[in-house]
């Protein structure tokens, strides 16, 4: 007689096989530290595929050459095993790890271990993140203000002017020595931004933009594949920009106050300078814009939306605003003029228009 197993059950001990999973999937596939990589959801070689293999997110999986596509670790099953047939990813997980053959007594056995495990994974991770936040939280707070630092070079070198804000930001910092991945390790000046969550009121994270001096005294981003990284978990989370013509913190906003809300800080502030009346706070990433946290008294969101023609941002945008919608938000999408990508490039612009009008 067979017997139900439950999804956690399935899920569980395919997570705890999935080095033995994975290749024989995708014979192609290779570990590269936390993560199996892969070309692609039929196996080719390369990395355009990665599978997390640790933590919170095992199991879990996106293919950035197929439109974004992505998925849990039964998914993954479906697409390697089952053709894409969702539907047939429960029976041949069964069938894989053998768990269709047990009796009564051995299931309950095996649903009692993976609870455990569960719960025993679950409180792990709640220290873990705890002790992530309290790392970031200090990381941050040993930086220095930014007046005068490599971050003002940095900003003004892409036409922000903090200063001319209403209300000086004092959220971003400088820390002149990072440690950074790529390379082995290195440290490099940093940009050093708080990730607040709306509910709790804590910094959650960290967010870093590493940079780099040249010798005309100009300020970049470093030259790193990855520049920018956040430390800590920041699901919900959002990084302050511009307070707006209340100048209150955003636990304080006015009622049925609006709140631009930009991916990058770089585009944020640059729509805070355009519209310095405007409250600005950065999403972090395309994927975070659709679980963002705010006080329940925000009357509405500018989303500030790029002219954006590559069609995987444009799909993460739209997936973003379809969900925030389905939050209940009212919102309104806001791009700068045609023919220009985004916020920063139009305030560059504005400032080119300014200077020249000038010396006219």
């Amino acid at each position: 007689m067979s017997h139900p197993v439950s999804i956690d059950l399935i899920k569980q001990k395919l997570h705890e096989r999935i080095d033995t999973l994975v290749p024989q999937l995708f014979p192609n596939a290779r570990i590269k530290g936390h993560e199996w990589v892969v070309g692609d959801v039929f196996g080719a070689p390369g990395e355009s595929l990665s599978i997390c293999r640790t933590g919170k997110k095992i199991g879990w999986w996106k293919d950035f050459n197929n439109s974004g596509a992505k998925g849990d670790i039964l998914t993954l099953i479906a697409v390697g095993m089952c053709d894409g047939d969702v539907r047939a990813a429960i029976p041949a997980a069964l069938k894989w790890l053998g768990l269709g053959s047990m009796t009564a007594e051995e299931l309950r056995r095996q649903e009692r271990k993976a609870r455990q495990a569960r719960e025993a994974a679950e409180a792990r991770l709640a220290s873990d993140v705890e002790k992530m936040r309290r790392k970031a939280k200090g990381y941050y707070l040993a930086g220095e203000l930014w007046p005068g630092t490599m971050v003002e070079r940095y900003l003004l070198g892409r036409a922000m002017d903090l200063m001319q804000l209403p209300h000086v930001p004092s959220a971003p910092r400088f820390h002149p020595r990072v440690w950074n991945r790529e390379a082995g390790g290195v440290e490099l000046p940093a940009m050093l931004l708080p990730i607040n969550h709306a509910e709790t009121g804590q910094q959650i994270s960290v967010h870093r933009t590493w940079l780099q001096g040249h010798p005309d005294g100009r300020v970049t981003k470093a030259d790193l594949v990855n520049p920018k990284m956040t430390l800590g978990e920041f699901t919900g989370g959002h990084i302050p920009l511009n307070r707006g013509a209340s100048g209150k913190p955003l636990k304080y906003a006015p009622e049925g106050e609006w709140v631009g809300v930009a991916e990058g800080v770089e585009n944020g502030w640059s729509a805070a300078i355009i519209r310095p009346d405007w409250r600005v706070v950065a999403g972090v990433s395309l994927d975070n814009l659709a679980n963002i946290v705010l006080p329940p008294q925000i009357g509405g969101l500018f989303m500030l939306a790029d002219n954006d023609t590559k069609p995987e941002p444009k799909a993460g945008f739209e997936r973003a605003v379809a969900r925030l919608k389905a939050r209940g938000f009212r919102l309104e999408i806001v791009r700068p003029p045609e023919g220009i990508k985004d916020f920063n490039d139009w305030l560059v612009a504005l400032k080119r228009q300014a200077e020249q009008g000038r010396v006219a």
